[in-house]
């Protein structure tokens, strides 16, 4: 989806025709609606050159054909276009009427009548690893999601947290048994290899609590609403909280972890004693 919105960018600001790899519009249309932008032919050969879409923006020429590489997340280029690019990813039917029906039954069960549906991504198994070697950073923990919950109550009357995980064991034992709120739920099924069905249950929420990663960005880039995601969570920025930035989204920033208690030395007779 980034590279897909990325492609638009770029377009938009270069005016130049694009295309897709087969494989990328394989994979988007088994959730999207058909895409305008067109695959090269099976077997297409092009002599591209492989560049940073930083670098394309900054100084592409006329006589050359570009690949886009790396992983963009280039949210500053593609953002001013934002009501194409999420025309152009349009969900299936059939996931839109999941979603739908989905957040339905959540606020029957939960018996509010007129709930206002904010979205909690919460990305846990592969970042557990990526965050310390990329940005020697670590994950959020149940104290940031406590104090962003509190925060979106503070905002909104009847809200109802839809929790949509890759670990829906931790976020039942961390939020749910260890809480007494009764309008944390959770809702994703967690399928890792059809992410679909979460990803349209996020984007039909009113807002959005996050924590990492570029799925939980895309609920809620689409939802739309107010967002609420951690910050210094890691030595150095990820590219989408930079891009995120950049592209001046009104997003509620707030720090990932407290800080811990001060602790003095104090001397007593001689004696050093800790202190908080």
């Amino acid at each position: 989806m980034f590279e897909y919105a990325t492609l638009l960018g770029a377009s938009h600001i270069l005016h130049r025709p694009v295309w897709l790899l087969p494989k990328m519009a394989e994979t988007l249309e088994e959730y999207f609606e058909p895409l305008s932008t067109r695959p090269l032919p099976v077997g297409c050969n092009y002599n591209w050159t492989e560049i940073s879409v930083d670098a394309l923006i900054k100084d592409a020429k006329e006589d050359r054909d570009y690949l886009i590489g790396g992983y963009p997340t280039a949210v500053h280029f593609f953002h001013p276009i934002r009501d194409r690019v999420l025309r152009e990813l349009t969900f299936r039917s059939e996931l839109t009427l999941s979603a739908d029906r989905r957040l339905t039954e959540l606020a029957r069960r939960a018996n509010v009548t007129s709930p206002t549906f904010i979205g909690v991504h919460v990305r846990r198994t592969d970042y557990a690893t990526w965050l310390p070697k990329m940005v020697e950073g670590r994950l959020v923990d149940r104290d940031y999601l406590e104090r962003a919950l509190a925060l979106m109550r503070s905002r909104h009357r009847d809200a109802l947290f839809v929790v949509v995980s890759d670990d829906l064991e931790w976020c039942k034992n961390e939020l749910i048994s260890r809480s007494n709120s009764t309008d944390i739920v959770l809702a994703g099924d967690g399928v890792q290899s059809k992410p679909g069905t979460d990803l349209a249950l996020l984007a039909a929420c009113n807002h959005t609590i996050l924590t990492h990663g570029t799925f939980g960005f895309w609920g809620a880039y689409m939802a739309g609403g107010e967002v609420v995601a951690p910050t210094q969570y890691g030595k150095r920025r990820t590219g989408v909280e930079t891009n995120v930035g950049k592209a001046g989204l009104n997003w509620t920033r707030i720090p990932a972890f407290t800080a811990p208690p001060t602790t003095k030395v104090v001397r007593v007779n001689g004696l050093r004693r800790m202190t908080s």
